[in-house]
Order: structure tokens, then C-alpha cells, then sequence
């Protein structure tokens, strides 16, 4: 098989996970019809959620493809473990952020039910930051197992850096974003993504240790 003939079946194979994960959104919010909420109601908060969600899946697809090449059945058998195993991990994150970073109120209610603008881009920005750290991960990690290991370990990091942000900040970040504030939500959404983008610096590198990987997390924080 030539080399153009192998670029288009990894492009095939990314076209193929980008859809699975499409699926597996379905599966995981299956109180949501996509079609009802963009067309019916055209709800923008859902809309920038469901962005969000294909920005995040984009980037835990092109995690699938990160290595070297070995040979054209050993790359898609990599594909396909790391691709369906990063699609867990964003719906899974989505799912643990949910509870933990915006515990006080239902992001599902804000965003379906209420079409709370605000609360739809930080939920995009929790799917791209998990995909950015999931992407990070990919780079630095040479098993699956290790992935999940610096997921887990940035995971947990970006929970805590959420959480200080609400302390830190002048006013309690889920009271106004309940009220509506658009401008809270975006300023919140943006701290997310940052964070995300130095958990995925972080964990992109090659440690000889879970503790040294967690020392260098801790610092760059």
C-alpha cells in the first residue's frame, strides 16, 4: 500500500472514531435529543456545549494517532484502543466535573431546561480542557495504563485549581452563573481551558515516576 494510501486510512479511522464518539455522547446524555435542542428550540447554550464537546473529541482522536509508525495493522490496532479509550475518558471527565467543579447546581438543567448561555461555554471549555489534557497525556505516556495514570493525576488538578479559582475570586463564580452572567462564564471558562493547556504542557513529558510526574504538575500550577 503506498503512503497516500495509508494517510487516507488513518483519516478514515479518525472518521470513524469522530462518529463513536458522536454515539457516546448520545449514550451518556440520553435525556438530550440534539436534533430537538438545535433545531426546535435553537438553544445557544446547548449549541456551545455541543461544540465544545466536538473541539474536546477532535483533540482525544488526534491523541489516537500520536507515536511511531510501526506498521500500518499495528498503528490501527493503537487507533482504535487509544481512540475509544480517549472518548471514554472525555465523557467520563465530563461526567466527574459535573459534580465535583459545578456541584452546586444541574448542568444539565442549566443548559437544556433554563438555556443558560453561560453555563453552555464552561461546559464546552470542560470538554476542551479535558482534551487538551488527555492529548498531553498521549504524548507523554507509552501504555495506555500510564495515560490514565497522568489523566487521572491532571484530572484531579484541574478539579482543585477550579475550586481555589471559585475561593479566590471577589464573588461565588455558581451564583452568578445560575443569575444568568454570561461574562462570569466565559472569564471561568477561560481560567478552565488555561489550566488545561499547563496540566497538558505538564504531562506531556516523559517521567521515570508517578511522583516525579506529580511534582512537575504541582510546580507549573
Amino acid at each position: 500500500i503506498t503512503e497516500l494510501g495509508e494517510s487516507a486510512l488513518y483519516f478514515l479511522a479518525s472518521i470513524v472514531l469522530f462518529f463513536i464518539g458522536k454515539i457516546a455522547f448520545q449514550q451518556f446524555n440520553r435525556k438530550t435529543k440534539v436534533s430537538y435542542e438545535l433545531l426546535e428550540k435553537d438553544n445557544l447554550a446547548f449549541s456551545f456545549s455541543l461544540v465544545g464537546y466536538y473541539i474536546g473529541l477532535t483533540l482525544a482522536i488526534g491523541s489516537s494517532l500520536l507515536g511511531e509508525h510501526v506498521s500500518l495493522k499495528s498503528d490501527m490496532i493503537s487507533i482504535g484502543i487509544y481512540g475509544l479509550g480517549a472518548i471514554l475518558l472525555l465523557n467520563i471527565s465530563s461526567i466527574i466535573n459535573d459534580r465535583l467543579i459545578f456541584r452546586k447546581f444541574k448542568m444539565h438543567k442549566e443548559i437544556n431546561e433554563d438555556e443558560n448561555v453561560g453555563s453552555g461555554i464552561i461546559e464546552a471549555a470542560n470538554y476542551i480542557a479535558t482534551g487538551l489534557i488527555i492529548f498531553g497525556a498521549s504524548k507523554g505516556a507509552v501504555s495506555f495504563e500510564i495515560i490514565m495514570v497522568y489523566w487521572t493525576i491532571a484530572q484531579i488538578a484541574l478539579i482543585l485549581s477550579s475550586i481555589l479559582y471559585n475561593i479566590i475570586t471577589p464573588y461565588d463564580i455558581h451564583d452568578e452563573i445560575e443569575k444568568d452572567n454570561v461574562a462570569v462564564g466565559v472569564g471561568f471558562a477561560g481560567t478552565i481551558i488555561g489550566i488545561a493547556i499547563i496540566l497538558s504542557y505538564a504531562v506531556s513529558d516523559h517521567y521515570s515516576s508517578v511522583s516525579e510526574a506529580s511534582v512537575k504538575i504541582g510546580t507549573l500550577i
